[in-house]
């Protein structure tokens, strides 16, 4: 079928008699990549065509790099990724300003240290990129499950990405 729903799968289609073609049939990946398609019959020439799978457009931000659970003392990394529908890596056209955001408290750095002075409340997804690269979270007290947050700036179309850390 058209629209490649799941059940409808096949690895042969068949050329009836009278006839000179299969009729149609359809083929689906949701991961990018330049595939060759192949018919192929023991007693005609193989039918061969390249197929050019691209990834869509940034659906959603995803935290790709986040700690499941951290010390007080510890500056624990993340790093927020643009995705498309399917979850393939998407490198934006333009900057993306993201809002980052804790649920209980806690601090986000720009640097691995969590240095006083270098805390941030932003980060961006630069132009040509397809993530921000490593900032940082600490809390400095122990609180089970944090939700952390990043949001695009504007708010716009892009589903947020969050995750949860605990703190011991």
């Amino acid at each position: 079928d058209n629209a490649c729903t799941g059940g409808n799968e096949i690895t042969t289609e068949s050329v009836d008699d009278g006839t000179n073609n299969t009729g149609n049939f359809y083929y689906k990946k949701t991961s990018p990549g330049t595939p060759t398609l192949t018919a192929d019959h023991a007693s005609l020439t193989d039918a061969t065509q390249s197929a050019t799978i691209s990834v869509g457009p940034v659906t959603q931000l995803v935290y790709t790099t986040a700690p499941a659970s951290q010390d007080t003392s510890a500056c624990g990394e993340l790093v927020v990724t643009a995705r498309d529908a399917q979850g393939n890596n998407v490198t934006v056209g333009s900057n993306v300003d993201i809002n980052l955001s804790s649920d209980n408290g806690g601090t986000f750095y720009s640097d691995n240290a969590c240095t006083g002075g270098n805390e941030i409340t932003t980060e961006q997804i630069a132009a040509a990129s397809n993530n921000t690269g490593s900032f940082y979270y600490q809390r400095t007290t122990p609180q089970a499950t944090i939700g952390l947050t990043a949001t695009e700036n504007p708010d716009g179309s892009y589903t947020d990405a969050t995750t949860s850390i605990d703190i011991n």
